[in-house]
């Protein structure tokens, strides 16, 4: 579970006022600190806030849990006495992310000999979250969240990135981080649809390549010849360019209709991937199919 949580706790990482509005917090943050607690297991809480809310100090505690743990609940209330006694004028307020995973959220004990508990805290599963509050956000990295959405749409929520004219290793990034997560929902397969539709990415810098890359060393090692990486990136560009080519064969109709014709046997010819890559960006701009044969006429 370590990608998914770094991935998830990455997203949040300096979203922080957003995020708490978005879920339903309305906080003045005063200051992020990190918290450690060498006496537990778990040594360090995912994220805590010093903040301010309905005019109280308060101490908000958000924990990132992607997997069951029986013993959970006992966590957070450990978490929440050493928070306590370390931060003893603040209200402690813990909130749990979690993706349809149902824990014990509550520890409650009856009165017995004047000694009783009743503890808790908030759960919530990004699951349940309607996938268009998501998009609401004017934020890419919480947008990005919305893989977990209900009723989510993955080519929309890419659409909604690319919107924002990211710079390509921050898009990259925000899009390797929705496909790991995408894993945990399921839906893998359709961020890679999308990112094929879409190929407005390099892909070598993506899981899209990495993939590609894997399967190149499965081809080799099925047919019995040690190819290693090397053979393996080889099969991942190979990918890579079919899938970049496809995406401008289709863009090139779309804009151009008939008269795309003699460009797309053109570039079936093309296998330098700066050259594909250069030639998709002109693309979404290009007005004209002179610009284009231009491109594809100086390319081998």
């Amino acid at each position: 579970m370590g990608r998914y949580d770094t991935s998830l706790k990455e997203l949040v990482l300096g979203t922080e006022p957003e995020f708490l509005t978005f879920l339903g917090i309305n906080a003045q943050i005063m200051e992020i600190t990190n918290v450690e607690f060498p006496a537990v297991k778990e040594r360090r809480v995912d994220k805590v806030f010093k903040a301010i809310v309905e005019g109280e100090k308060t101490l908000i505690h958000i924990e990132f849990q992607l997997q069951y743990q029986q013993d959970f609940h006992i966590r957070m209330l450990e978490y929440w006495v050493m928070l306590k006694s370390r931060f003893p004028d603040y209200d402690i307020v813990q909130i749990v992310l979690t993706c349809g995973i149902k824990f014990i959220s509550r520890l409650q004990q009856k009165e017995k000999l004047e000694s009783f508990i009743n503890f808790g805290f908030k759960v919530v599963d990004l699951n349940e979250i309607p996938f268009e509050k998501y998009l609401e956000v004017p934020n890419p990295n919480i947008n990005a969240l919305g893989i977990f959405g209900k009723g989510s749409d993955i080519k929309t929520l890419v659409e909604r990135i690319l919107k924002y004219n990211l710079e390509q290793e921050k898009f990259s990034s925000i899009v390797n981080k929705i496909f790991i997560l995408s894993k945990l929902v399921g839906r893998e397969k359709e961020v890679l649809k999308a990112m094929e539709d879409l190929a407005v990415i390099d892909i070598r810098e993506t899981e899209l390549f990495k993939r590609g890359e894997m399967e190149g060393i499965k081809k080799g090692r099925e047919e019995g010849i040690k190819k290693g990486r090397e053979e393996g990136i080889k099969e991942g560009l190979k990918i890579a360019k079919k899938l970049i080519k496809e995406w401008i064969e289709v863009a090139l109709m779309t804009k151009f209709g008939p008269k795309s014709k003699g460009l797309i046997e053109k570039l079936k010819t093309i296998e330098d991937i700066e050259k594909l890559r250069k030639l998709r960006r002109v693309l979404l701009k290009a007005k004209s199919t002179k610009e284009i044969e231009k491109i594809i006429s100086n390319s081998k």
